[in-house]
């Protein structure tokens, strides 16, 4: 086991703090570019990054797995002016060890999945091998928290506001529900342009906030019905599809075989999180990147083969019916202007 041991922040001085408890404890040294770690075959795999998006408020992405058990230690600060906010769809259940306590937080549910800590707390937990790790950790300053959260005004309803505001030691968790686990599973999933990277983030992070923080205040839905560990399936079947639409659109009976459903639970499950059905979902991003391509002037051959649809003649039925003019004529327009 590597006993990774790290101090909370809300800078980039966070990465380079982590790389070096890693450092101290393996062989192969782990390394920093372009805000994310390059680790060594022999440690992991995968993404973990970290972006700083606004004065006091950083966004630390993980979706990685790691070859030998992790132990990932937060060291107890001397001042509590430091915050972490972690967002977890790691579908396992983490022992948290919190001043020395420990405490089982339940992994295949929604309950106790936002994990709330401040500096002076000390904090450990254990990222197993060869399980995926997935989460989304917000960064914050307590000069942050007490702005944007508004702590000072006496309706504002956010969990724990008297302490907040009093500046103690402080661990909490969560529940998560669906808006907040899509949402998570966006930010872990999105690769926003290098110029827009702060930008991104800094919306991602704030609506995330906003979102847990309305539900415990009683301001959002409430979960339903719906499974967690259903969710999360759904939600990895949507992008392997998104990933490769050059390939035709899997038959729904099939999918639902694979994601161990019923036809009609994927189907119903599917336009509840997505609003719209399952077909129409996956036709409608086929053609919009279709149209991105004609944009650019590929033949619509090409196009047609990029979206997944072997017949031409097909695909310029669907794209006339979705657009209101055939794929030449769009084409046409577009590369006129």
């Amino acid at each position: 086991m590597l006993n990774v041991k790290y101090n909370l922040t809300t800078c980039s001085s966070y990465l380079t703090d982590m790389a070096a408890g890693f450092n101290a404890v393996s062989s192969q040294k782990v390394e920093i570019k372009n805000n994310q770690f390059v680790f060594p075959k022999s440690v992991g795999e995968g993404t973990f990054a970290c972006y700083d998006v606004d004065t006091g408020l950083a966004v630390v992405i993980m979706d990685c797995i790691f070859f030998d058990d992790v132990n990932f230690i937060r060291l107890p600060a001397e001042i509590n002016y430091f915050h972490a906010m972690s967002f977890n769809l790691t579908n396992f259940s983490f022992m948290v060890n919190k001043d020395g306590k420990e405490k089982q937080l339940e992994g295949e549910s929604w309950r106790n999945k936002i994990f709330y800590s401040t500096s002076k707390t000390e904090l450990s937990w254990i990222a197993p091998a060869t399980i995926p790790i997935r989460m989304v950790v917000l960064l914050l300053s307590r000069e942050w928290v007490i702005n944007k959260y508004r702590l000072k005004k006496q309706q504002s309803h956010i969990p724990y506001q008297k302490e907040l505001l009093e500046d103690v030691p402080l661990q909490f968790t969560l529940d998560l529900d669906l808006e907040t686990v899509m949402l998570t599973q966006e930010i872990i999933t999105s690769t926003p342009p290098d110029f827009l990277v702060k930008l991104f983030y800094k919306g991602y992070a704030k609506r995330l906030i906003a979102l847990a923080l309305e539900r415990e205040a009683g301001y959002s839905n409430s979960i339903g019905t719906l499974k967690y560990h259903d969710v999360l399936t759904i939600i990895d079947a949507k992008k392997s599809i998104e990933d490769h639409l050059e390939r035709p659109i899997p038959i729904l009976d099939d999918l639902a075989k694979n994601c161990s459903m019923s036809s009609s639970k994927f189907a119903n499950m599917f336009k509840a999180m997505y609003v719209k059905s399952y077909l129409q979902f996956f036709q409608e991003l086929k053609m919009e990147k279709a149209a991105e391509l004609l944009k650019k002037n590929f033949e619509i051959v090409d196009v047609a083969k990029s979206v997944g649809f072997v017949n031409q003649s097909h695909f310029t039925k669907v794209f006339k019916e979705y657009f209101r003019m055939p794929p030449k004529a769009y084409r046409d327009a577009a590369v006129k202007h």
